[in-house]
């Protein structure tokens, strides 16, 4: 039986905070006054005193932490699947930089996307490869782990690593190279979907890759304002509803995940302050009823 854990993507349902790091900790310990999660998945912490007192609040609460970097590369116009050697060289160099920052600040998995698709796609395949291995060589040695998500190829944020058939090439030319040094997968409902895959195949398909699920939801409609990966409210506008969800995660109980504990967060994003707290709520009793669905 997978061992299912509630983890909280801080850097969406609290996004209009999540980048100040003078309210950070105070917001952290506010969610650890909840009791609920096991995991975190935030933004790299740069203040070194703020970023040892998240580390010790991280431990005292057996939280997982994931820190994801994909807005630090987009911040400085670096992707790890530029085609570009020397701008390639340096998407790596920079992420190499903020493992070890993000190591002082307890952390457990390193999330990466691949950079969005601008020139020949096969060569900019290759290059995120190449900056995958290299990346998984220089964790190799520590107690980081790197974990990808794959994102929309064909939508708005048209990524390199998008559908589950260049996912699958990704990991068959990963294995061959290193069967011991594979990164883990993220499953995002939003993201297979806009990728025109089924979701329960893809996951029967990766799991044995993945270590968490992002429930996300997605207007499949490009005629749509909303179409694409806007981090939408479940039961709104778009695929993803309660039933859906409980669909989706009753056909990931059969499934083999890479690691006993999976994550189960919910992909929403708080666009004003006010709603910060709202949006957590509605995610934790969301989770809690899967959770109790499982025991």
């Amino acid at each position: 039986m997978n061992n299912y854990k509630p983890s909280l993507l801080v850097a969406n349902v609290f996004d209009p905070i999540s980048r100040d790091e003078s309210a950070i900790i105070s917001l952290y310990e506010s969610i650890a006054d909840l009791g609920f999660y096991a995991s975190l998945e935030t933004r790299v912490i740069h203040d070194p005193a703020i970023n040892r007192a998240f580390s010790e609040l991280s431990l005292k609460q057996g939280w997982s932490i994931t820190y994801w970097l994909t807005s630090n590369l987009n911040a400085e116009k670096l992707s790890l699947g530029d085609s570009n050697p020397a701008k390639r060289q340096a998407a790596v160099d920079f992420t190499k930089s903020l493992i070890a920052q993000a190591s002082q600040g307890n952390a457990k998995y390193i999330g990466l996307c691949s950079g969005k698709h601008v020139h020949a796609i096969e060569d900019e395949y290759q290059a995120f490869k190449h900056s995958l291995q290299e990346l998984l060589r220089f964790c190799a040695s520590s107690p980081v782990e790197l974990l990808i998500e794959p994102l929309d190829a064909y939508a708005d944020k048209r990524f390199i690593l998008g559908n589950e058939t260049r996912v699958t090439q990704l990991y068959q030319d990963l294995q061959a190279d290193n069967p011991h040094q594979l990164p883990l997968l993220c499953i995002d409902t939003a993201h297979i979907a806009l990728n025109h895959d089924p979701i329960i195949p893809y996951m029967q398909h990766l799991g044995k890759y993945a270590n968490r699920i992002h429930f996300a939801n997605a207007v499949l409609d490009p005629d749509d304002p909303y179409f694409g990966d806007k981090h939408l409210p479940f039961n709104t506008t778009g695929f993803l509803d309660d039933t859906e969800i409980k669909t989706l995660f009753s056909a990931s109980q059969s499934i083999v995940f890479n690691t006993p504990e999976v994550y189960l967060t919910c992909e929403i994003r708080s666009r004003l302050e006010d709603e910060m707290w709202s949006t957590e709520g509605k995610c934790r009793q969301l989770l809690q009823r899967l959770l109790n669905e499982n025991t």
